[in-house]
């Protein structure tokens, strides 16, 4: 099966890369192709709670809970800093990807690749 993997590898609040990636992910499940999404090192930080007290960003942890009704499933996370590890957010949405094979065969099978 192909599918277009999205990929975060862009800590909160430095950037718009969270927003763009959720809404990059949506439109192209709108356009049903079928959409993974895979955060990697600094990335899952995105994952952790309170990392926007200051409010500059939106929270992504609730926009990855709706990403089922677009039918997106498949959100992984990947080598976590040993910090975040611990902090990672108990989200049901989320499975991690233990080791470098299963990375890189997530990554051979995809037909597109964005990396935000």
């Amino acid at each position: 099966m192909s599918y277009s993997l999205f990929i975060a590898t862009t800590p909160p609040l430095y950037s718009s890369a969270s927003q763009d990636l959720i809404e990059a992910a949506m439109s192209a499940a709108n356009a049903e192709l079928t959409v993974k999404i895979i955060f990697v090192n600094e990335g899952c930080w995105q994952l952790t709670t309170n990392t926007n007290k200051a409010g500059l960003r939106k929270d992504i942890n609730k926009q990855l809970d709706l990403l089922t009704l677009y039918e997106i499933d498949d959100i992984y996370y990947y080598m976590p800093h040993p910090t975040i590890k611990s902090k990672l957010s108990s989200m049901t949405a989320t499975q991690p990807v233990k080791t470098a094979e299963a990375f890189n065969e997530i990554l051979n099978n995809a037909e597109n690749v964005l990396v935000f």
